[in-house]
């Protein structure tokens, strides 16, 4: 498969700072010769979900799990064998996603049960009681999650919420990022997000499957409130990190976590999170290319010729040596 770079970054609000909210968000990219795997997420900012920066992190650990055993089982003929297939399969991923979430929710909780001071700064009565009472106690972990597998042969992409998951197909001068690569989900509006704590998770999940592998993929959470079609030319916005990253690479990209900071405090964000994986520069490639067929055409035959000439040579004196030592030799 192609050679991805990767890198995975969150920031937050530079007045967030040391702030329990600069941590409500988690991204991760795990790879080996067979597939990338990429992951982020976004917990939730009202004081019941007081513990979603957990959740969140839990979120990317069982996805990324999740999908390195789908990619390591299902192939590229069995995912697209046919529609209904396709849907079994996912809907069984989606299914191991949410119970490995909930057994490390339960896990944390039973080492660590709620405090009567998380209880007290609780400012939403129904949850304070449903606490106290031990109803929904996953709530305080609430997360959603966007993820993605990039295989040899195909993309698999899928989320439970509102993130973000953009592609490009080819990473050339004129690229175009490709948006809205997942089905969006109509309940994820203004300041509604679905998450893997709700009941009705499963059937909150969408996903889009691709037949090939993109040149470029670029994941975000935490960016709901963010509207960067509306931000000036001159100002920075996700559009410009996003494309400027998945075209050029992090090594052309310094200051990104600084970039992402700024982003936040322009759109009052308390946090940011992204993951991005990119094949080599189109450009570069090409440029390789066209000096590996210069190199064969023109300098290869003449490096075959030097060669035997060489040799011929080598072997001329070795000849001339012995000869001269035998001549010697019967002389005296």
């Amino acid at each position: 498969m192609d050679k991805y770079q990767g890198l995975s970054v969150c920031a937050c609000h530079p007045e967030k700072k040391g702030d329990q909210d600069q941590s409500k968000g988690c991204g991760g990219i795990h790879r080996n010769d067979e597939y990338e795997v990429l992951a982020v997420s976004a917990g939730g900012k009202q004081t019941q979900y007081f513990r979603s920066h957990l959740g969140a992190r839990f979120a990317v650990e069982a996805a990324s799990d999740a999908l390195r055993a789908f990619a390591s089982s299902v192939t590229r003929d069995m995912l697209f064998a046919d529609e209904r297939n396709q849907s079994r399969l996912l809907r069984q991923l989606e299914g191991s996603i949410i119970t490995a979430w909930k057994a490390l929710v339960r896990a944390h909780l039973k080492a660590y049960p709620f405090q009567p001071e998380e209880i007290k700064a609780i400012r939403n009565n129904k949850y304070k009681e449903n606490y106290k009472k031990g109803i929904d106690l996953e709530y305080a972990y609430r997360a959603n999650v966007t993820a993605a597998i990039v295989a040899k042969d195909y993309c698999l992409m899928l989320q439970n919420g509102d993130g973000e998951c953009w592609i490009m197909k080819n990473r050339s001068r004129s690229a175009k990022i490709q948006k809205d690569t997942i089905p969006k989900n109509d309940k994820c509006e203004k300041e509604y997000s679905t998450a893997m704590c709700d009941k009705t998770a499963l059937r909150e999940f969408r996903y889009c499957c691709l037949d090939t592998t993109p040149a470029a993929i670029f994941l975000a959470a935490g960016s709901r409130q963010l509207y960067s079609d509306k931000a000036k030319e001159d100002s920075v916005n996700l559009d410009q990190i996003a494309h400027e990253l998945m075209l050029k690479g992090a090594e052309r990209n310094t200051g990104l976590k600084e970039k992402l900071e700024s982003l936040c405090r322009k759109e009052k964000l308390d946090y940011l999170c992204m993951a991005c994986l990119w094949t080599e520069d189109i450009w570069s490639k090409r440029l390789k290319t066209q000096v590996r067929a210069v190199w064969e055409k023109y300098c290869l035959p003449f490096k075959k010729i030097a060669y035997f000439v060489g040799s011929a040579v080598f072997l001329l004196l070795i000849f001339l040596i012995v000869y001269m030592g035998f001549t010697l030799g019967s002389r005296v």
